[in-house]
């Protein structure tokens, strides 16, 4: 009889075990996450060019998290997003060339494929308003300059 009630044991811990692992309870793991902000149609983008709403991303990079959370920003929103009309305003293929904060400021250039095809003030502060909200959600950082090749002045022209 000892024997049974071991096996039944055993199988419960394993069951348990195997609960934590599929539901990723395991020990006290986070995966570090973030908000990533686009347009949304249904939420009024369209009408105030400013407006802008998180969605939640995840990463597996803890070391520099206003960095993943603007690569993720650039990826744009994934099709489900887009179905429930989110959109970006941003050009895909655009690269981050350097990133860092100085005293609250984070500072990022990007490469000219932001500046592609630009038209229209409502665009370009959508697009600042993407980087803008998606850096300043991080503690440590209170203001954005963009730059685009190292160039700050007449960037992101309409």
């Amino acid at each position: 009889m000892k024997t049974k009630h071991t096996i039944i044991i055993l199988i419960i811990v394993a069951g348990i075990a195997i609960t934590a692992a599929f539901f990723g309870m395991r020990g006290k793991e986070t995966v570090p996450v973030f908000d990533v902000f686009f347009g949304s149609t249904p939420l009024g983008s369209g009408e105030d060019c400013v407006s802008v709403f998180p969605l939640r991303r995840e990463t597996s990079d803890r070391d520099n998290l206003p960095v993943s959370a603007l690569a993720s920003l650039l990826k744009g929103p994934t099709q489900e997003e887009k179905d429930a009309g989110y959109f970006t305003s941003i050009n895909s293929g655009v690269s981050i060339k350097s990133f860092r904060v100085e005293n609250t400021v984070a500072f990022v250039d990007f490469d000219s494929e932001v500046e592609r095809e630009m038209g229209g003030s409502c665009r370009v502060s959508a697009i600042r308003s993407q980087i803008g909200k998606t850096l300043e959600q991080f503690p440590e950082i209170d203001g954005v300059v963009i730059s685009v090749e190292g160039r700050t002045e007449d960037i992101l022209q309409p």
